[in-house]
């Protein structure tokens, strides 16, 4: 199901998470989302989109600002097989932006309208419409970064020294999510001690290296299920899980349901 929230936004006391891929357009003002410790100024007239798993909340908006905003279930976006140009930023914890366009305000208020009622006999076909124009959109996204400067596989400027080692282990797992990683692997890639990778880690984006190492390893196994007739172990291996039992575990903790109900719900 998709969500939609349009208006002013409001500060949180404290961040929350949810498996979505959230795209956000920002009308007018400015407003600041913190995700762990790394703080991102979204500007007027900015598209964005960001995966909602990693803890984040709003911090900060002016007078003026107003946001439209809709949450898509990871299961969609995967579903897509969308271009790495996407996904790698994305599920590395990044925030994607680009300048809105005329299309943009229209869009948000069509599907704001289009998913207003639920109990309308149409409604699933309004849905299923806006989740393409969505796909749409994102690929566009990806088009517009690809004709951009190329981008370095460098973690961004960060807030601080810690942060920017936090961001590197982030990209590390990113790269070599497949592979029997272990803290110790993680931590010398940021050339630093593991038990301050683990408090650098968490400080930073609110959640453990294993969580977020655990994580990244689901996401891929539901694009695996989402677009794939693999079978659920070798689904299960070529997402790093050294065996099915941890995999299915990890799997249930994480999206509620096992891993061929999740294939199934899906077709």
């Amino acid at each position: 199901m998709l969500c939609f929230h349009e208006g002013p936004p409001r500060a949180m006391s404290e961040a929350h998470r949810h498996n979505n891929i959230e795209l956000m357009l920002v009308v007018c003002g400015t407003v600041t989302i913190e995700f762990g410790s790394i703080a991102h100024d979204f500007p007027e007239r900015t598209f964005c989109a960001f995966w909602a798993a990693l803890p984040h909340r709003i911090t900060h908006s002016t007078a003026e600002t107003f946001v439209f905003s809709v949450t898509l279930p990871l299961a969609y976006f995967l579903k897509w097989n969308p271009p790495a140009l996407l996904t790698k930023p994305l599920l590395n914890g990044q925030p994607l932006c680009a300048p809105s366009n005329a299309m943009d305000e229209m869009n948000m208020r069509r599907w704001r309208a289009d998913l207003s009622d639920s109990q309308q006999p149409i409604f699933a076909e309004q849905e299923h419409i806006v989740r393409l124009e969505i796909e749409a959109r994102l690929r566009r996204m990806a088009l517009s970064l690809a004709s951009a400067a190329p981008s370095s596989d460098e973690p961004r400027a960060a807030s601080s020294l810690g942060a920017g080692k936090a961001e590197r282990m982030a990209h590390f797992i990113t790269a070599n999510f497949a592979d029997p990683l272990r803290v110790e692997q993680i931590a010398r890639s940021a050339h630093v001690h593991p038990t301050y990778a683990m408090h650098i880690f968490r400080k930073t984006y609110g959640i453990s290296l294993i969580d977020f190492l655990t994580q990244r390893r689901i996401a891929h196994a539901q694009m695996l299920l989402a677009t794939t007739d693999t079978n659920i172990a070798d689904v299960a291996l070529a997402s790093g899980f050294n065996t099915t039992s941890r995999f299915y575990t990890a799997f249930q903790n994480t999206c509620g349901k096992s891993p061929r109900t999740y294939r199934e719900s899906l077709r």
